[in-house]
């Protein structure tokens, strides 16, 4: 097998976590391969090194080494050439991360002497800007789209329709689109619903509401949002899993669907159940 390494560069275990990699693939027929974003950290092998962005086709899967911000870069970064994915979890958060520093090695070698990798794919949501001069840009998102004010912190007017319906107007501080794998990210510290990571649907919530009955609501993964702002004024800029950003020029319609293409994690033997992290991660357990 071929695999790919990433990870953030300002962890200071990731050397170690690499070079105990490079050990494991060391004399046998599997390669490992070094990013070129973490290529100043590991410099003690002679790697062979490759760009996360457009990966080559001969790789098998990606390893990521860090938190869960470290996997959601990895993903917004293979763009349209997604690979499934592993993560080493040596950050903060842990709820995309399926290894940990201690058992990483023994899982590593299962998965090298597998006949075949297995991998579910994940939604990713995909947000195109339109304007009036028919000028064209997209971001991908794996936890959430959010639209907020751009360089002055007040009051966000928004007209979204589903599927060219109407739902609403919001005013509020800002607007989550988040995916059922986001729900437990910014989604969630903006009042949102845990929703179950195998249920097909986008969740749309405001951020700080002008009025207590504008309320987060569950669609269906399969309609089309569109919004725009019709205040002239207003100055939008759009996140994408807090990572990448963009400026709204005025009169630009933000379309959000699920993309084509999905995120693919790898699955594991022994793989923690999703309502086992929940409990863990949230602490419903103290």
């Amino acid at each position: 097998m071929n695999v790919l390494c990433t990870g953030n560069k300002n962890k200071p275990k990731i050397n170690t976590i690499v070079n105990n990699l490079y050990s494991l693939f060391e004399n046998t027929d599997h390669k490992l391969y070094i990013d070129k974003k973490i290529e100043n950290v590991v410099k003690e092998k002679s790697f062979d090194y490759l760009s996360l962005y457009k990966p080559s086709k001969h790789i098998d899967f990606v390893v990521s080494i860090g938190g869960d911000g470290s996997i959601l870069s990895a993903v917004r970064r293979m763009g349209d050439s997604q690979l499934p994915i592993v993560g080493i979890h040596i950050g903060n958060l842990g709820f995309l991360n399926k290894l940990n520093k201690n058992d990483f090695i023994k899982v590593f070698k299962d998965i090298l002497t597998s006949k075949k990798l297995k991998y579910e794919n994940k939604i990713l949501l995909k947000a195109s800007f339109i304007n009036n001069k028919n000028i064209n840009d997209s971001i991908l998102a794996l936890n959430e789209i959010y639209i907020k004010q751009g360089e002055i912190s007040r009051l966000l007017t928004l007209d979204v329709d589903i599927n060219n319906k109407y739902l609403n107007t919001y005013r509020c501080d800002g607007l989550i689109i988040s995916t059922p794998l986001g729900s437990t990210a910014y989604s969630l510290s903006a009042g949102g619903p845990i929703v179950s990571y195998d249920v097909d649907c986008n969740i749309i919530n405001p951020v700080s509401p002008h009025t207590l009955s504008s309320r987060p609501i569950v669609i269906n993964c399969n309609n089309e949002i569109t919004i725009k702002c019709p205040d002239k004024n207003s100055n939008i800029m759009i996140f994408s899993d807090g990572q990448d950003s963009r400026f709204i020029k005025k009169n630009t319609k933000i379309l959000i669907k699920n993309s084509d293409i999905s995120a693919k994690f790898l699955k594991l033997k022994n793989d923690t159940s999703y309502y086992e992290k929940l409990r863990s991660n949230l602490g419903w357990h103290k």
